[in-house]
């Protein structure tokens, strides 16, 4: 295309030129220029291709100042560029080692990169995660207070963290004291509450979960159905079986859940009549299902209802073999007086562990003389 160009401009020319330079020689136009006494004549030709120079000249001296007013701005431009790409070449660079395990690397890029980037905090935090890999706890905690300064407004997300730096770093008192103030000030953030009740687990302080998990169910229903459970278990254990009956009641009610079966038989209820009518209501819907028939044994049992305990546990053990429930059952024919139904159960036990481990063959006997 430029060359097409080229050869127009050339074949113009060589046409043109000559033809201006005939015109020029026959026109004998002139400009009369008058300055008080003095008067100038030049040719016509002469006056246009002198204009046309001097606007030529006029542009491009415009432009060369302009060229040289603008040379500091347009270099601060230019080294403003390279930095930007020289931080952007350090933040890939730091993610990149990041992925890789190269914890050195990654902190060292990111840390450099963090200071003229435009998601400082971000390789900050970056930048700690690979200090604790590194095991290197003093600087990944300056790194996250450096990230906190450029973000004063974030304190809750960074101070989560924090928290899981920690933990990751096996400094699990220090993460749970953040987790806990954290949690004070905001009651109502559900995930720091989660961490929280994660946290009180590790260290086994199951009544710190139970009081958690129980305060934010009066303040919102519990909805995942593990965290239910888990409440349900721990008032059970902590002697609140009729907290764990009614909240199990209400639940089956809306879903149908073994577990939670299960754990209604478990549960004490303030009022066991009522209770085992509600167990017995459910059957009908769910007939031979072994979770609810163990749940009516144990509420029967709960109740003195030997008998119908006694039904509903071999109901349950027709249908699933359960070591620790047969025993149970076991115990009651014994107190009821039903020493044969005891022993035959006793049996079945033996026989499930009959031959469960190899024994060796018995000796052989030698032929007497």
């Amino acid at each position: 295309m430029r060359l097409r160009r080229w050869i127009l401009l050339f074949i113009t020319g060589l046409i043109g030129l000559p033809l201006l330079l005939r015109a020029i020689a026959l026109d004998d136009s002139f400009v009369v220029f008058v300055f008080g006494a003095t008067t100038v004549e030049m040719p016509l030709w002469f006056v246009i291709a002198a204009m046309l120079l001097s606007g030529v000249a006029s542009y491009y001296a415009a432009r060369l100042l302009q060229a040289v007013f603008f040379a500091p701005r347009r270099m601060h431009r230019w080294f403003d560029r390279r930095a930007q790409r020289r931080v952007q070449d350090l933040t890939l660079g730091g993610y990149l080692a990041l992925l890789e395990g190269n914890w050195t690397a990654a902190s060292r890029d990111l840390q450099k990169a963090g200071k003229k980037s435009g998601n400082a905090a971000l390789n900050y935090l970056l930048a700690a995660q690979a200090r604790i890999e590194h095991e290197d706890l003093a600087s990944a905690e300056m790194l996250v207070r450096q990230a906190e300064q450029l973000l004063p407004d974030a304190r809750v997300p960074l101070g989560i963290y924090q928290a899981k730096l920690l933990q990751q770093a096996g400094v699990l008192e220090k993460a749970h004291d953040i987790l806990q103030t954290l949690a004070a000030e905001h009651p109502r953030h559900a995930y720091l509450q989660k961490l929280l009740v994660d946290s009180y687990r590790r260290r086994g302080d199951t009544e710190k979960v139970l009081a958690i998990l129980s305060q934010q169910h009066r303040q919102k229903p519990l909805q995942d159905p593990q965290l239910v459970t888990e409440l349900c278990r721990l008032q059970i254990s902590h002697n609140n079986g009729a907290a764990a009956e009614e909240l199990l009641r209400k639940q089956l009610g809306r879903q149908w859940r073994n577990e939670w079966v299960e754990l209604y038989g478990l549960a004490s209820g303030q009022d066991g009549v009522k209770q085992l009518q509600t167990a017995e209501k459910w059957l009908k819907d769910h007939p031979g299902n072994p979770a609810l028939l163990l749940a009516l044994a144990r509420i029967c049992q709960r109740n003195a209802l030997w008998a119908k305990a006694r039904d509903y546990y071999e109901g349950y053990l027709k249908l699933q073999k359960d070591e620790p429930v047969a025993r149970d059952l076991v115990q009651l024919l014994q107190a009821m007086g039903e020493t044969e139904k005891a022993q035959h159960w006793l049996q079945k036990i033996a026989a499930h562990h009959e031959h469960v481990l190899p024994l060796p063959a018995p000796p052989s006997r030698s032929p007497t003389l």
